[in-house]
């Protein structure tokens, strides 16, 4: 799946959906398996692009994916359980025109 040529405008939806995105390459993120870590995923759309946003137990670890151009794009912030302000910080996290 990573060497796929999805062309120039690949979407998210192109790799999978919410859960084959996260257990595909969460265990990049975190290293290791992310069954059972997941605690909620979400998907949200901005300007016509949409994300995929993850939770994950402590170690705390918030995800977003989306895909852009002929790449995908994962965005992580990682902390402790006590770093409750993360939370709105992966919002932040916009892919503009790449």
């Amino acid at each position: 799946m990573i060497y796929t040529d999805l062309g120039e405008n690949a979407t998210i939806e192109q790799i999978g959906p919410p859960e084959k995105v996260i257990n595909a390459f969460g265990p990049e993120v975190i290293g290791e398996n992310v069954e059972g870590k997941v605690l909620s995923m979400n998907v949200e759309e901005h300007s016509g692009r949409r994300y995929y946003q993850y939770e994950l137990e402590p170690p705390h670890a918030l995800i977003t994916a989306t895909a852009a151009g002929n790449r995908l794009y994962l965005f992580n912030v990682t902390g402790n359980g006590e770093e409750i302000i993360l939370h709105p910080c992966i919002s932040c996290y916009k892919a503009k025109k790449l």
